[in-house]
């Protein structure tokens, strides 16, 4: 009995070609990001004399919906209650929501809370995403604006689903100094 085993060093369990003739299905533990085991399902079905497997895409091109941050990419929902800081430190606000264009895919802006003490009397203000650069060493998005800078920030004040305008949009990231991400 021959036995064909996976060159995947993070796969843990070998399939013999017996098994693939008879079309059995294994399981494979893969370690996709060396942090957190997967479970794939590796279907196998024999064609003629020849072994064909379905394909595995490899563990940096799997969309795995439970990774939430990648060393160029994070979810969103990890992005929502990180704290925004000057370049000193100091915590600006907090990344309530990010706004992505539906149409581009693009992040379009951060809605970030500040002001307030627990919660009460905070402020939102609505910032382009270019704006923000996030920062290995402060663990936060950076952001360099004064405090005056953002209470004077344009408001928005319609509603998210039809208000938004291209001449606000535009006003904004005038305000910031940035370019539309359009």
């Amino acid at each position: 009995m021959n036995t064909v085993d996976k060159t995947d060093p993070s796969v843990r369990e070998t399939v013999t070609s017996d098994q693939i003739r008879q079309g059995h299905t294994t399981e494979a533990v893969i370690d996709t990001d060396r942090t957190q085991p997967i479970h794939q399902t590796i279907r196998t079905e024999p064609v003629h004399d020849t072994i064909r497997t379905s394909p595995v895409t490899p563990a940096s091109e799997r969309a795995d919906p439970r990774v939430r941050e990648t060393a160029r990419l994070i979810a969103s929902d990890k992005v929502e209650g990180t704290a925004v800081r000057n370049s000193a430190g100091d915590k600006v606000g907090t990344i309530e929501r990010v706004m992505i264009d539906k149409r581009s895919g693009k992040v379009a802006y951060a809605v970030m809370t500040f002001g307030g003490f627990l919660g009460m009397g905070q402020d939102y203000v609505t910032l382009p995403w270019h704006v923000l650069r996030y920062s290995e060493d402060l663990d936060a998005y950076e952001l360099n604006v004064t405090a005056d800078q953002l209470r004077g920030a344009p408001r928005f004040g319609g509603t998210w689903d039809n208000d938004i305008s291209r001449d606000w949009e535009r006003d904004i990231h005038s305000y910031y100094g940035v370019d539309p991400y359009w």
